[in-house]
């Protein structure tokens, strides 16, 4: 359970309670008695726990603008640029078998330990580190130290953060290790999401766009099983849908992107339920559609792009 629960017992005072359930993920498992907290309720407590609806606080939006307001004249001659290149850096072969440190920043100081080339090459250019093509083999297993010093802020500038790292990191590699590299197009293994036979409703424009993992407004789960998932989407497009997928489904498609190809225009309401993988995925199983989706089968090679954009949409976890 995620949702809030709301005491409706209209019960008074104080209560010592006992009751005794089994977790979750064991109900539907064959030849155990399962007794789910439902039941225990039930049961044991002579109380019902069900889905309902209660007064909840929420933040009522009466007004936004899409777009703000104009900057003040000067705005941007006022701000400094951002940093390019460090001050200054030291760098040392790591000992073999050093644990990967992470980036540490400290104040302007950047701290790394056990960092192979790969992984300051898929940090610097903003991309996945499997996206990383025609380097040679050492740059996974040839590790360094780096201790590298940023430029002090002016009065009243920000700190330096991580997002100011990559430029002058992107730098550094190609000072020190004459790095170069560019951004293409390759073919690579994935999931296409194509339109095999449509069985999705029109949203309301109006409403928010949004995905999350579990019933959606109308309250409604047709999971018959807690060993079931269930994805509800409001107001997505197909390449948001697509793109959002692996926030909820790992399970069966693992961490390969997912690319639309299903042509539909407009924006839709999705809810799709569908059992856990019962066994680790491989390349010999057919992904079945659930009703009311599109159909998501195993491509062959489609290209691969770099890095994956991140999604203007938001999106819930829970």
């Amino acid at each position: 359970m995620k949702d809030p629960v709301a005491d409706a017992t209209g019960l008074k005072g104080s209560w010592d309670i006992d009751f005794k359930w089994a977790p979750a993920y064991l109900r539907g498992m064959s030849g155990s008695n399962i007794i789910t907290i439902f039941d225990a309720f039930d049961k044991q407590l002579g109380l019902k726990l069900a889905p309902g609806s209660t007064p909840l606080p929420v933040l009522t939006v009466v007004s936004v603008a899409e777009l703000p307001t104009p900057n003040p004249p000067g705005t941007a001659d006022a701000l400094p640029p951002p940093p390019t290149e460090f001050e200054v850096a030291v760098i040392n072969p790591g000992k073999p078998g050093t644990r990967f440190s992470g980036f540490r920043l400290n104040g302007t100081q950047l701290t790394l330990q056990g960092a192979s080339l790969g992984i300051l090459i898929a940090y610097a250019w903003e991309v996945d580190y499997q996206r990383l093509a025609g380097a040679p083999p050492w740059i996974d297993t040839d590790l360094f130290d780096i201790l590298a010093k940023a430029p002090t802020p002016a009065k009243d500038v920000p700190a330096v953060g991580n997002s100011d790292l990559t430029p002058m990191l992107r730098r550094l590699l190609a000072d020190r290790f004459q790095v170069k590299a560019h951004l293409e197009d390759r073919p690579g293994d994935a999931w296409v999401l194509v339109a095999a036979n449509p069985k999705l409703r029109k949203a309301d424009p109006t409403a928010r766009s949004l995905c999350k993992q579990g019933p959606g407004a109308d309250g409604k789960d047709p999971r018959s099983s807690v060993r079931s998932r269930l994805i509800t989407c409001q107001n997505v497009t197909m390449a948001q849908f697509a793109e959002l997928l692996l926030n909820f489904e790992t399970e069966y498609v693992g961490d390969s992107a997912v690319f639309d190809s299903t042509n539909l225009a407009g924006a839709y309401d999705l809810t799709v339920s569908y059992s856990t993988a019962p066994e680790v995925w491989s390349s010999t199983h057919a992904a079945q559609p659930s009703p009311g989706s599109p159909a998501l089968p195993r491509p062959a090679t489609p290209p691969i792009p770099p890095a994956r954009s991140p999604s203007s949409m938001p999106y819930q976890s829970s």
